[in-house]
């Protein structure tokens, strides 16, 4: 009998210790969980602080109507799509509404770089719509368009940040304006745009492009 008692309280000091080390092993988890979740909405309010220092200086030279007609334009022209749409038609057309789908985008890239995005879906499930937009962002990666002037999903479907997104295009522009054999319209108008884009930074990317992929 004494020796069952002595072998119960065994197991139970056993187990208490057990109990112990498990609950301080959360314990150091959630800290090391928490400080992490700190120091990332600390880097967040940093980056929004400079964004929100600088922005005034960059919007008194920002024209977002005219730098959005100007790029809705230079997209008309290059997909060859000005001739089939009346005055009327452009001018009501919203550039954001436009590319929201992704499938404008990849066409862009595809018509200036053929092949770039190999598989472009045309319908109208949103899941596979974001599945274009995250296609062309990989793509203009790749062509060369620096990780900071990557805009997010959420930069275009919300407009949450229209002029990230606005940038980007420029840049593209750009890059397509000094590739042999472009062909595509004059890209003047849009050199001469002064977008206020906030560059954003590496870790912000790569939190961005995690959640389109």
């Amino acid at each position: 009998y004494q020796r069952r008692v002595r072998d119960e309280k065994e197991l139970k000091r056993k187990t208490e210790k057990k109990s112990k080390k498990e609950e301080k092993k959360r314990v150091r988890v959630k800290d090391e969980s928490g400080v992490a979740e700190e120091k990332r909405e600390k880097e967040e309010n940093e980056e929004k602080k400079v964004e929100e220092k600088e922005k005034p200086k960059r919007e008194n030279r920002y024209d977002q109507k005219k730098a959005e007609e100007e790029i809705l334009k230079w997209i008309l022209d290059l997909l060859n799509e000005s001739e089939f749409l009346e005055t009327d038609q452009i001018a009501t057309l919203d550039l954001f509404e436009y590319l929201k789908s992704g499938l404008v985008l990849c066409r862009i890239v595809n018509k200036i770089w053929p092949n770039s995005v190999t598989k472009v879906y045309e319908g109208a499930n949103p899941f596979r719509q974001t599945e274009n937009v995250g296609a062309f962002l990989s793509a203009v990666l790749k062509l060369g368009v620096s990780p900071g002037h990557i805009f997010s999903l959420h930069d275009l479907t919300e407009k949450k940040n229209p002029a990230k997104v606005m940038a980007c295009l420029v840049i593209i522009a750009k890059m397509a304006a000094s590739t042999p054999g472009y062909s595509g319209p004059p890209i003047n108008e849009l050199a001469a745009l002064e977008i206020p884009a906030q560059i954003i930074s590496q870790k912000k990317f790569l939190r961005r492009m995690s959640s389109i992929s």
